[in-house]
């Protein structure tokens, strides 16, 4: 890029575009190298990008798409021009953007030929592995929103069937079948196991299937709870801690393992600890209670306290959803910090791994 260029970027939040052509962070680094960029009044808004951001990081405020237009050697836009951008383009202007010029209007195909512009399309922006990197990271994004649409749609309100894609107790997940095996369907798959989905990938390209096949939800995993029954099911391993040597080779960090009134056990990277369970005043249905531990752990641990006191917090959790069949009661913050307290003091002890060979 020549020094001291003129750049643009322009507000197209009236053609139900929400993207921006440059974060405020693009603007920095354009700045830092010379170049003066402009950017019109509320581009980045419904990216979440505030005027006063652009302008911190060096940025020009213009209020007009004209004068965006007017002022820049390069414009970069998001969505395709329409006809009232065209008109303002200039001769030899440089345009960036999604242009589709396939299906433009034949008139805006017109006066830009009649400008002499040079137009370079995200979309076609190819490296020298030939890849696409716009459309690999707009693919990645849409394989994400493919599990957002997917559950919205299952929903009985919309004529689904009203399924939970993840399923709950004694309701099996939802199949999913994911076609391809390109980044769109690599990040859709992502989504979907990560949300418990029964995930099948149908495709032509046997090494990408192949790929796939070893992609574990547990990759994208850096905590893991789970029952004693559950982590064993989970890896097909009838030992435990063969179970939590499997876990952790996916690059898991913590694993919590609940055991009933045995209390639970929990792996702080290389640190095996004993948590002890509280003792509730009944027991009157069990259901709910690893939930309960997994709630208030959670709650604790992302505040930043010790991953000790937060197992000792969701151990008391439990121990309140056990003493009622219905209806829960997850006892007062109080009452919960109090029986949390009562096993905290007695120790969380550190336990040899030996002892699971």
């Amino acid at each position: 890029m020549e020094d001291g260029m003129n750049i643009g970027v322009i507000n197209e939040s009236s053609k139900i575009e929400n993207r921006a052509g440059l974060s405020p962070s693009g603007v920095s680094f354009l700045v830092e190298r010379g170049h003066t960029v402009y950017v019109q009044a509320g581009a980045g808004l419904k990216s979440g990008y505030s005027n006063e951001e652009y302008t911190s990081l060096g940025a020009k405020i213009v209020f007009t798409k004209e004068e965006a237009f007017g002022r820049s050697d390069i414009v970069l836009n998001i969505s395709p021009l329409d006809e009232e951008e065209c008109l303002f383009v200039k001769t030899d202007q440089i345009l960036f953007g999604f242009h589709h010029l396939a299906v433009s209007r034949k008139c805006n195909l017109e006066e830009l030929l009649k400008k002499n512009v040079t137009m370079i399309g995200y979309e076609v922006v190819q490296q020298e592995n030939e890849e696409l990197p716009f459309i690999e990271s707009l693919s990645e994004i849409a394989g994400q929103m493919c599990l957002v649409i997917s559950g919205h749609y299952l929903q009985t309100s919309q004529g689904g069937r009203g399924l939970v894609i993840g399923g709950v107790v004694s309701v099996p997940p939802a199949t999913a079948v994911v076609v391809g095996s390109g980044v769109l369907a690599r990040s859709a798959i992502k989504a979907l196991l990560g949300a418990g989905a029964h995930t099948i990938a149908l495709g032509r390209h046997m090494d990408r299937l192949r790929e796939l096949e070893e992609t574990s939800f547990l990759q994208h995993c850096d905590i893991v709870k789970a029952s004693l029954q559950e982590v064993k099911a989970l890896t097909g391993c009838s030992k435990l801690l063969a179970s939590v040597d499997k876990i952790r080779e996916q690059g898991v960090q913590m694993i919590l393992v609940t055991m009933g009134n045995r209390g639970a056990l929990a792996w702080f990277g290389e640190e095996l600890y004993h948590i002890p369970a509280c003792k509730p005043k009944a027991v009157k249905d069990p259901t709910g209670a690893g939930d309960a531990f997994a709630g208030g752990f959670l709650a604790k641990y992302t505040r930043g306290r010790e991953p000790g006191w937060c197992c000792c917090v969701g151990s008391a959790a439990s121990s309140f959803v056990v003493e009622k069949v219905g209806s829960r009661r997850f006892g007062e913050k109080a009452e919960v910090y109090e029986r949390a307290t009562e096993i905290y003091e007695k120790g969380v002890k550190p336990l040899s791994q030996d002892a699971f060979a």
